[in-house]
């Protein structure tokens, strides 16, 4: 993802119209079959220092040097489409992380649990894979 592109992923996102930030996070289509999935989404209300606080912990946290420190299995799922958090992360995550498993989810967006439901599969699989 280049800079620009999430530079206007941030601005739409800083802007908090939740019309705008939609297709940051779900597919257009299902965005506009599940209105009321979306309105719930965005209609978590948080107070602006709290907000300011969460963007400055996503801009500035690095625990890069302590990933390789994980020993339980990790299941990283991402879409191919996250404006808002690269793919390639996910794949350095994926390489930092032992004993990760990285489901790219096509399409998907930073929602991706809610409009790609097959990633609750994904999840029940890999904890019940694990606990068996």
């Amino acid at each position: 993802m280049d800079a620009g592109t999430f530079d206007a992923a941030l601005k739409t996102l800083l802007g908090g119209d939740p019309v705008l930030m939609a297709p940051l996070f779900f597919d257009p289509a299902w965005a506009r079959e599940h209105p009321e999935a979306v309105r719930g989404f965005f209609g978590t209300t948080a107070s602006a220092w709290a907000k300011a606080r969460h963007f400055q912990a996503s801009r500035e946290h690095d625990a890069w040097a302590s990933l390789g420190a994980i020993r339980a299995p990790t299941l990283l799922l991402h879409g191919t489409e996250d404006a808002l958090a690269p793919l390639a992360d996910a794949v350095l995550l994926h390489r930092t992380i032992r004993r990760s498993t990285l489901v790219k989810v096509p399409g998907a967006r930073h929602g991706l649990h809610l409009d790609h439901p097959e990633t609750v599969a994904w999840v029940r699989q890999f904890i019940g894979a694990r606990s068996a």
